[in-house]
């Protein structure tokens, strides 16, 4: 109740402009001070992890998830299944990962990644919406059919998904899809 009769009593309208409706000049410049003072309590007092995004260089873990400046950040509304662990044969030496987390490596290459977190997860990790280069990288796994979509999530992620889905990409593909379409 204490911040609502501070914003009412600073910040009260009438005919001649923002003053305190009771008049009183020192009333209403207590009033503003003490407003003040709680929207900086309330500021001061949000958790860390959402007070700004982080932008750095990114460690792909085997699962999809992502290590940030010591924290793991996994997708907002994705799940990620367990892929094939396979080895790139066109780099020297070869890198052996998940398919996710190699298809992770090769759209981050070595650009920064930015995380704008959402929340905690269960297990302390936090969920986030990650980007690289302007382009959202959730947006990128579903597409390529390596995630499938959570309840909550963006609407414009099932869309990608069943997109996916009708072209066999990714965890989507169907062994005998070669046989559908004659050459």
């Amino acid at each position: 109740m204490f911040l609502a009769d501070a914003f009412v009593v600073a910040l009260a309208q009438n005919s001649e402009g923002v003053r305190a409706y009771s008049g009183d000049t020192w009333h209403s410049r207590m009033s503003l001070k003490r407003c003040m003072v709680v929207l900086t309590m309330a500021l001061l007092s949000v958790p860390a992890g959402y007070a700004a995004a982080v932008s750095s260089y990114a460690y792909i873990n085997y699962d999809g998830s992502l290590r940030i400046k010591g924290r793991t950040y996994r997708f907002y509304g994705l799940f990620i299944p367990p892929t094939v662990y396979v080895c790139q044969q066109f780099t020297l030496p070869p890198t052996c990962s998940s398919q996710v987390a190699i298809a992770l490596d090769f759209k981050i290459g070595a650009n920064f990644v930015r995380c704008d977190s959402v929340g905690y997860n269960e297990d302390g990790t936090e969920s986030a919406f990650c980007s690289v280069a302007g382009e959202d990288l959730g947006a990128y796994l579903i597409r390529e059919g390596w995630a499938m979509v959570l309840p909550g999530a963006p609407p414009e992620y099932v869309m990608y998904e069943r997109l996916a889905q009708a072209r066999g990409f990714g965890i989507w593909v169907n062994q005998w899809s070669i046989f559908r379409y004659p050459y």
